[in-house]
């Protein structure tokens, strides 16, 4: 039995060896098309540098040392953040805040000193309660890059608050050519061994070629896969004005569904490690909701997510809502269309401290 199994083996060698020396010597080819999955990173550049930098888990990622245009001379400090170092061993006596989110929690537009992360643990060491702060917040992140960010950097530092501000305006955007999370698994994939692996067997092996053209033959050739995703590239960019519309037909970098299936997740995973999350509702300009009206989806789901029970909610939208009946104007709480000036920050810090209330330290 064991021959037979050995000798059919042989056989089958023997022959795909001889295919593939025939396709060689015939010069047939059929390489893959190089289509290399490539992520543009956020505008940002200072001094000729940018902001920042590619990774593989999160797309791109604050460079270290990388100088900021706000600020008296910022830079991105040397782990990757925002604002001053924080030791990865844990102080017992100082609370730890970590802070996950888009530009808003980066501090677009504002020295770090003025951003909400920075405020937040500066109130409550005020009241007494000496707390800490690491700002995970990225330009240009959706919720999907910040539960990356979270693996990523901030679980290893074992917070004991967690503030995740997403679904404001990043999220509802066009896709980067494809979801968020599919760019990220795909990513990955692709920098794994064992793909690149495969990646040179198809590159290399003739009957590979043979079977990529007899696959994509079955399908209507590579001319026809090609106009048909150059049709669907097409018929998206003509429909991108429409980004902001409940119906509109492309592809979002975070769905809506998507986006409450990782917000659960950012919830279990924050809980297991032992962390309370605060999920902090973002505010912006009222015409960017009346102009793009499906924003609003998704800071529903947030308040019927909370409403269920299933996370706590910091509404800092509202709050910027109530300021201004009583005194500032939407202009001097927000520095444009969806970042807070130094005053905006102020009123969320505020929020967040009352949020937050008398908890301790673990």
């Amino acid at each position: 039995m064991l021959g037979r199994l050995l000798l059919g083996t042989a056989i089958a060698v023997a022959l795909l060896g001889t295919l593939e020396l025939a396709l060689v010597l015939l010069d047939f080819r059929h390489p893959p098309i190089d289509a290399p999955i490539v992520v543009e990173l956020p505008d940002g550049w200072v001094d000729g540098r940018a902001i920042h930098e590619r990774d593989v888990a999160t797309l791109w990622r604050p460079s270290p040392g990388a100088r900021l245009p706000w600020g008296n001379d910022e830079h991105v400090n040397a782990r990757g953040y925002r604002g001053p170092e924080v030791p990865l061993e844990r102080s017992p006596e100082r609370l730890r805040i970590a802070t996950l989110g888009d530009s808003s929690t980066f501090g677009h537009s504002v020295a770090f000193d003025e951003c909400y992360s920075a405020r937040v643990a500066r109130r409550l060491t005020e009241s007494g309660q000496p707390a800490e702060v690491i700002d995970a917040g990225v330009i240009g992140y959706s919720l999907r890059q910040g539960l990356e960010r979270w693996r990523q950097l901030v679980r290893p530092y074992e917070p004991d608050i967690v503030i995740a501000a997403f679904g404001a305006v990043i999220d509802h955007t066009g896709s980067m050519g494809l979801p968020d999370d599919r760019l990220i698994r795909e990513q990955v994939m692709a920098s794994s061994r064992w793909k690149q692996t495969l990646n040179r067997l198809r590159r290399d092996l003739r009957l590979a070629h043979l079977m990529a053209w007899i696959a994509e033959g079955l399908r209507g050739g590579r001319d026809t896969l090609r106009s048909e995703q150059r049709h669907r590239e097409l018929l998206e960019d003509t429909e991108m004005h429409n980004v902001g519309l409940v119906d509109w037909l492309g592809t979002r970098r975070v769905s809506l569904v998507e986006y409450e299936k990782f917000l659960l997740e950012l919830r279990d995973e924050v809980q297991d490690s032992g962390a309370r999350l605060l999920v902090l509702s973002m505010p912006r300009r009222p015409r960017v909701e009346r102009d793009r009206p499906v924003v609003m989806e998704y800071t529903r789901l947030m308040h019927a997510m909370a409403a269920r029970g299933e996370f706590e909610l910091v509404d800092g939208r509202a709050a910027l809502g109530r300021a201004l009946r009583s005194g500032p104007t939407t202009r001097e709480m927000m520095a444009d269309d969806f970042h807070p000036s130094a005053l905006g920050h102020e009123i969320l810090a505020l929020e967040l401290v009352r949020a937050i209330g008398a908890t301790e330290p673990r």
